[in-house]
């Protein structure tokens, strides 16, 4: 019955994580199509 548990709570974990980072991600493009000054930079930090 344990083993089982803990497949439920990282299953829920996991989900929770992925709606987490799709909800931060749609937040952060939505935040730079309704803030102009926002730009995108490059993994270097420059653009």
């Amino acid at each position: 019955m344990q083993q089982f548990e803990i497949g439920v709570v990282v299953g829920e974990t996991a989900i929770y994580a992925y709606l987490l980072a799709i909800t931060i991600l749609g937040l952060d493009i939505v935040y730079a199509i309704v803030d102009p000054r926002v730009k995108v930079v490059g993994s270097q930090g420059i653009g």
